[in-house]
């Protein structure tokens, strides 16, 4: 069976006037991604502009693509209109899906977004979204995006010699719980902190080090879907790592 891979740009709704469907958006200012100032972009084929890049932590075969364009009334000129989409499997190598254009937000709660393009089962494990205009604002953004995961072709496994540590995060993309396992070649206890994308601690906890290899399940269930940050710190080296909880 597929599985889908959602990936949040912002807050999901916690209280009771949260989404009461899966797949509509709500109008709150703050549940789109926003650019209000052009940067140099990673794809050296594109021009400086606004653009947001995401790293996925693993390399998959990617399906069809689900957009929510910028859903606030007061933001919706600040939707993207035309944009190119680019995809990579090492960050400096890129493929194009080319250009394409997204609808205008309606700035109604029940907007349930657009299917727009696929992967066609090709491989990537970055995904990079460039704006080429929008529909008349200032700035240029959207709310969110859900990609189609067809298949994982490589889990991320990170052994860093400075640091002494060997670290695996699997299942990444995960739903309830993923493992963390760990080899560390320094002595001293590992601390791990997990972070959401606003920066506040979820998790933590410690591995009193015995020179075997140590592995927690760590359980996320009371954590809404969205893309988390990973911390690991033994003595004053520190890792960092991409966790995706999905729905």
């Amino acid at each position: 069976m597929k599985n889908i891979l959602q990936i949040i740009l912002v807050l999901f709704c916690q209280s009771l006037t949260a989404q009461c469907f899966e797949d509509r958006h709500n109008t709150s200012w703050n549940e789109a991604w926003v650019s209000c100032e052009i940067k140099e972009n990673p794809n050296p084929d594109r021009a400086d502009s606004h653009w947001i890049l995401y790293d996925l932590g693993h390399k998959y075969r990617l399906g069809n693509t689900h957009f929510w364009n910028i859903n606030s009334p007061d933001m919706l000129e600040d939707g993207f209109r035309d944009f190119y989409i680019d995809y990579s499997q090492n960050g400096s190598d890129w493929k194009s899906l080319g250009i394409h254009t997204l609808e205008q937000g309606p700035g109604m709660s029940t907007y349930e977004g657009v299917d727009l393009t696929s992967f066609g089962g090709d491989t990537a494990r970055f995904v990079l979204f460039t704006a080429e205009n929008n529909w008349g604002g200032m700035c240029s953004g959207f709310a969110e995006v859900k990609f189609e995961v067809v298949e994982l072709v490589s889990r991320l496994h990170v052994y860093n010699q400075e640091e002494c540590l060997e670290v695996s995060v699997f299942p990444n993309p995960h739903s309830i719980s993923f493992n963390l396992s760990v080899r560390s070649y320094c002595k001293g206890s590992v601390e791990y902190f997990l972070y959401d994308h606003t920066g506040k601690q979820v998790l933590s906890d410690k591995f009193w080090y015995d020179n075997n290899l140590m592995t927690r399940e760590i359980n996320t269930s009371s954590l809404s879907p969205g893309l988390y940050h990973l911390i690991l710190q033994q003595n004053k080296t520190i890792s960092r790592y991409p966790v995706m909880k999905i729905r």
